[in-house]
């Protein structure tokens, strides 16, 4: 949801919205598991300058902070003499975004439609998951609580810090607030552990 004033040339308009968030692809967990991603809730913050250009016409330009991220599927693995259960996996990815847009109002009604580019730099990535390990004592598999429990794994460096993709939005604009519901297809390959190009699709609601 955003500000805004129809009858200004430039507005500058604080943004805030929630999200929905994945990364198409394979991830490759341990032991060579492929795992589904799913989409996961997040957030952004910012702010974005409108020009009029005309009067159905407008230019974009944005700052957001965004968290994105991706939910996985519960996996498992052993070895001779252990076993490890993963579940809640996600992963938090933390960027700023610079969009760029151009706006048209559609029929010169309350409604808009905005199309552009979007580029994107992760400052920092972090993995969330839980774990159950097992030790096996002769036949049995006995569970080792103190081995066990909740993770949190810087993995930055799992990550290409530059990503780009196209924004599609449509926004209503009510009294001085905009309601905004947007979809971001990203394009550029932004993890290294997926078994084919990783673009994030991101599903966004301002």
């Amino acid at each position: 949801m955003c500000i805004r004033d129809r009858n200004k040339d430039v507005t500058l308009r604080p943004v805030i919205g929630i999200n929905m968030s994945s990364i198409k692809g394979d991830f490759i967990g341990i032991g060579n598991n492929s795992l589904n991603s799913h989409f996961k809730i997040g957030y952004s913050l910012g702010f974005e300058i409108q020009k009029k250009m005309s009067n159905v016409f407008y230019g974009i330009v944005g700052l957001h902070y965004s968290l994105n991220g991706s939910k996985y599927s519960d996996y498992s693995n052993s070895s001779e003499n252990m076993k490890w259960e993963v579940y809640d996996f996600y992963t938090n990815l933390h960027y700023m975004h610079l969009p760029i847009l151009i706006k048209v109002d559609l029929f010169h009604s309350n409604f808009s439609a905005q199309m552009g580019i979007q580029v994107g730099w992760l400052f920092k990535a972090t993995s969330h998951n839980g774990n159950r390990i097992f030790i096996k004592d002769d036949t049995k598999w006995i569970y080792d609580s103190e081995s066990s429990g909740k993770a949190v794994t810087n993995v930055s460096f799992l990550y290409n810090k530059i990503d780009f993709g196209i924004p599609f939005r449509l926004s209503y604009e009510y009294k001085k607030g905009v309601f905004t519901l947007g979809y971001y297809m990203g394009l550029a390959n932004i993890c290294l552990l997926y078994t084919s190009d990783a673009a994030d699709d991101l599903t966004r609601v301002d």
